[in-house]
């Protein structure tokens, strides 16, 4: 069994080879869950494990009718 981290977005981002804006995006739209800590947002290892094994779809969402 991996032993538990605590990620930077950036490292987040590089483990899972998903550029830091998108990863944000992710995390503001409530797809990860962070723990603040000081100036920075981290995310457990096991909650990125969790997030990378659910299915997306490549390239951009499509747009909403409301937009």
């Amino acid at each position: 069994m991996q032993e538990r981290r605590l990620l930077t977005i950036p490292e987040a981002a590089k483990e899972i080879g998903m550029a830091r804006a998108v990863l944000w995006r992710h995390v503001k739209k409530g797809h990860l869950q962070t723990v603040k800590a000081g100036p920075y947002e981290l995310i457990d290892s096991e909650e990125l494990e969790r997030f990378k094994a659910q299915e997306r779809k490549p390239g951009r969402p499509p747009k909403s009718a409301e937009s």
